[in-house]
């Protein structure tokens, strides 16, 4: 985390006009940088995610919902990348982004809730979701088959 105040004297309400006070994370594609890449070359989250599904013997051609956790578009997009190569179709991804924002870890929840009120689903579909917190390096999924409605 920054902010952009200079090291020498200037004008309080220069800065507050100029917003050099507020706090910015020096953020690089996260996924991709070094910090967050593993020694295999994949991302932190595709190896949890991986190891997630080749443990629960998760049938990725069966992944009709795909929910990613993370809160920028361009993140999601990296993540998307990886997960193609094995086997989840990037129209699997679903997000509601761009209309709820990123709340943390309740966005799980809702976005569980907005596939339950928004999609129709069937027999044998999966819907499967993941998410590592970046700041604390925990990672977290689930993975569900939906049967039928009674």
């Amino acid at each position: 985390m920054y902010n952009e105040r200079p090291a020498y004297w200037l004008n309080p309400r220069e800065e507050y006009d100029r917003g050099l006070h507020h706090l910015r994370q020096r953020f690089r594609n996260a996924l991709s940088s070094g910090l967050f890449r593993e020694a295999d070359g994949g991302s932190v989250f595709f190896n949890g995610l991986r190891r997630m599904i080749e443990r629960e013997r998760i049938p990725v051609d069966r992944v009709r919902v795909f929910q990613v956790n993370m809160p920028t578009k361009h993140i999601i997009d990296s993540i998307m990348d990886e997960c193609e190569h094995i086997g989840i179709q990037r129209q699997a991804l679903f997000t509601r982004l761009d209309r709820l924002g990123y709340c943390g870890p309740p966005m799980v929840l809702i976005g569980l809730d907005e596939v339950v009120r928004h999609l129709t689903l069937e027999p044998g579909d999966r819907v499967l979701s993941f998410v590592t917190e970046v700041s604390k390096f925990m990672q977290a999924g689930y993975s569900m088959k939906y049967e039928r409605r009674r």
